[in-house]
């Protein structure tokens, strides 16, 4: 009995009798940590519900018709000014052409009257040169033969004292053959208002019709 006694009681001490056992290993001990709010409230997938399309709402584009309908309604009007000048201008050139046609009168009587108005012009102009190629006869003479200093001189006075003579119209013309007596009005810058009637003779010449009044008519 005493034997079992010892054999019991080395039992707890050392378990001789579980020399070889192997203890199993030691748990790390585990540090408590707070939840997550995955854990409170796991997540799961919900269904997107379907949501309305957006549509853009119209915008207002203007049309490109005014735009152009301007562009085009500025050519057309400068068009139409421009057609418009040329107009005028062709309606002046035409008025001037007719004046210098009608004003061209190639009949006798019409020769006598541009005769007389060269002659008027290069005498109020105090053309001497001129002067000489209008007249004929003493008139031409009284031309040919005085300086250009003394007709000069005679033709400032003239002017100065506004004596001389222009032809206003010619208001008749009488040809007998190569010789011409025309009436015409006549006025001075000294009187304006008083219109007189003078008659030139002129002669025909292989150069044409010239006047040729004597010298005191001319003065």
């Amino acid at each position: 009995m005493a034997g079992l006694q010892g054999s019991q009681g080395a039992g707890p001490q050392g378990e001789p009798g579980r020399a070889g056992a192997v203890r199993p290993p030691v748990r790390p001990r585990q540090t408590a940590s707070a939840p997550s709010p995955a854990d409170a409230h796991p997540t799961s997938a919900h269904p997107i519900p379907p949501q309305p399309r957006t549509v853009a709402p119209p915008q207002h584009v203007p049309p490109a018709g005014p735009a152009a309908q301007q562009g085009g309604g500025t050519n057309k009007r400068w068009l139409i000014i421009a057609g418009a000048a040329v107009v005028v201008v062709a309606a002046v050139i035409a008025a001037v052409v007719g004046l210098a046609g009608s004003g061209t009168d190639n009949s006798p009587e019409g020769k006598v009257k541009s005769a007389i108005s060269s002659y008027a012009d290069a005498l109020d102009g105090g053309n001497l040169s001129e002067l000489r190629a209008a007249t004929c006869g003493p008139l031409h003479d009284f031309y040919q033969n005085i300086a250009p200093d003394q007709f000069a001189g005679v033709y400032k006075l003239s002017v100065d004292q506004k004596k001389v003579p222009r032809v206003d119209s010619v208001d008749s013309v009488q040809i007998t053959g190569d010789k011409a007596v025309a009436q015409a009005t006549v006025y001075t810058e000294a009187d304006p208002n008083n219109r007189i009637a003078r008659t030139f003779d002129l002669q025909q010449t292989p150069d044409g019709w010239k006047v040729c009044d004597p010298p005191n008519a001319a003065r």
